[in-house]
């Protein structure tokens, strides 16, 4: 959610994915670990 509003953001939509892989305890691919760890950086990922 940005300003209310859901973000549709290629990487928004990824982390999002992730939380939910994370919870059936699925494994992520590759890109995925990509976008999840720059997010815990707190770098902005352009995918």
């Amino acid at each position: 959610m940005i300003g209310g509003r859901v973000s549709k953001a290629t990487h928004n939509v990824i982390l999002t994915t992730n939380v939910i892989k994370k919870h059936l305890q699925l494994s992520l691919s590759p890109e995925e670990q990509r976008v999840e760890d720059a997010f815990l950086r707190g770098d902005y990922v352009s995918t």
